[in-house]
């Protein structure tokens, strides 16, 4: 069955003028993508953002009742942690989403 995984680190640096003010935001992520036969596939993905200090997961199950007929089942999460004090990771924000989803295509 097919299988993809990507992973990457992106690297940008920003200047601001005047002052020479700088920014480096790394932000590294990962996708895999996994099909478990033709109707039924697996999707995760995973980032983090040292700017935000956020780190983020999607991941869901998708499976194809008919042609299209898509079912999902998703989970969503998010966590953020306070930049203010470097000393205490305290999440200033965390949110879980889990739901489901039923897309119908029309034809052409």
């Amino acid at each position: 069955m097919p299988k993809k995984k990507n992973a990457s680190l992106n690297i940008h640096d920003y200047r601001f003028y005047p002052g020479n003010k700088s920014i480096r935001i790394v932000a590294p992520y990962f996708k895999s993508f996994y099909t478990v036969n033709p109707r039924l596939y697996i999707d995760v993905f995973a980032q983090y953002n040292s700017e935000t200090d956020r780190f983020t997961i999607n991941s869901s199950v998708g499976y194809k009742l008919k042609s299209g007929h898509d079912f999902y089942l998703a989970y969503y999460h998010n966590k953020q942690y306070e930049i203010a004090n470097p000393f205490e990771n305290v999440p200033s924000q965390n949110s879980n989403v889990l739901f489901l989803k039923y897309t119908y295509t029309f034809a052409n």
